[in-house]
């Protein structure tokens, strides 16, 4: 590949990226929507220098490719005036985050590509509802565990099965992108990443995350990797994006990485402190432990591994190892 190409895509990328961020974290302005319809059309012409760039190499994929950036300029976000746009914000920025990865999945496929794709990121707009999801599963995880299945066998089955039906629906709505339109916005729109519509969803991640727990720690301390899970890690990631300008490793924050310990110390002891007649030393030690190795986990994840899993196997991991140095 041509270094000019390579320079193309990298630089139409990140200024997509960047585009999309923007509209997630403006406000429903008029002057906000001069400054985006602008970008817009900078982009839209980026991405026609780009096409003809794409056009003359004739290699697998190729018009995969050029069927992303078409789909990209068929938005037609300029022929709008500045209080239309206004009006198109409710939808605007999903919309680009779904156009932006379709690209980045299109150059995944694409041979010539996939080295490029690879050091691009994916995007993780916030979503409410997904963060809602998110808790309730950590939640219920850790109280099924307590009341209902109770064992590790029960609780790894009644997950493995949970795990089936994840698997099952992943791989059925690749077969068709028919099917794919109805798995990912009928049944599991309010709660997924647009990213998810081509890659492995993240509630696979967690379940497998989960069970991870369950297999390696003892009932207690896989209660607490759920927890931790549950609600300090879209604590973080909502506190980060809204409020964390200074960065500590890639694109997670100061204040987004204290946000998760807080919240995952404090979770953890409360649940410890009501059931557990634990002394309140080993609660604090517990719960600092429990979040700190939790949220270093989160801290190096990204788009190739998933935080939905390595989240709980590092707490799960570190608080059998302190138990061992407890004994």
């Amino acid at each position: 590949m041509s270094p000019s190409i390579q320079n193309q895509i990298t630089s139409f990328m990140l200024e997509f990226r960047s585009l999309v961020i923007h509209v997630e974290s403006s406000a429903l302005t008029l002057e906000h929507a001069v400054v985006i319809n602008e970008r817009m059309v900078a982009l839209a012409e980026k991405a026609d220098v780009l096409r003809l760039a794409v056009k003359s190499h004739r290699e697998k994929g190729m018009e995969r490719v050029l069927d992303a950036l078409h789909r990209f300029q068929s938005l037609r976000l300029s022929d709008l005036n500045a209080r239309q746009l206004v009006n198109e914000f409710s939808r605007l920025s999903q919309t680009l985050a779904e156009r932006y990865e379709h690209i980045l999945d299109a150059l995944r496929q694409t041979p010539m590509f996939e080295t490029i794709a690879r050091s691009i990121g994916t995007l993780r707009p916030t979503n409410y509802w997904r963060n809602l999801f998110h808790a309730a599963m950590g939640i219920t995880g850790a109280f099924v565990y307590e009341y209902l299945t109770i064992t590790r066998s029960a609780t790894l089955i009644a997950l493995g099965v949970l795990l089936v039906i994840y698997v099952f629906l992943d791989q059925i709505r690749r077969l068709d992108p028919r099917l794919n339109e109805i798995v990912y916005r009928k049944l599991f729109g309010l709660i997924s990443r647009p990213r998810e519509q081509y890659q492995t969803p993240a509630g696979i991640w967690y379940v497998v995350g989960l069970m991870s727990a369950v297999a390696i720690a003892e009932q207690t301390h896989a209660q607490i990797a759920a927890i931790v899970l549950g609600l300090a890690d879209p604590a973080a990631s909502l506190v980060g994006k809204k409020w964390g300008v200074r960065k500590i490793f890639r694109d997670r924050s100061w204040l987004g990485t204290v946000t998760f310990v807080l919240v995952g110390c404090l979770a953890s002891a409360l649940f410890l402190l009501h059931y557990r007649a634990w002394s309140l030393s080993l609660v604090c030690i517990t719960a600092l432990v429990a979040a700190v190795s939790g949220a270093l986990a989160e801290m190096v994840s990204g788009d190739r591994i998933d935080d939905n899993l390595s989240i709980p196997l590092a707490i799960s991991t570190s608080l059998t190892m302190l138990a061992w140095l407890t004994m």
